[in-house]
């Protein structure tokens, strides 16, 4: 699962961006 809560993370963070 921390695996899938790092991707989710870095996909927020190019959303933002």
């Amino acid at each position: 699962m921390e695996f899938s809560s790092g991707l989710y993370q870095n996909s927020s963070l190019e959303t933002a961006m």
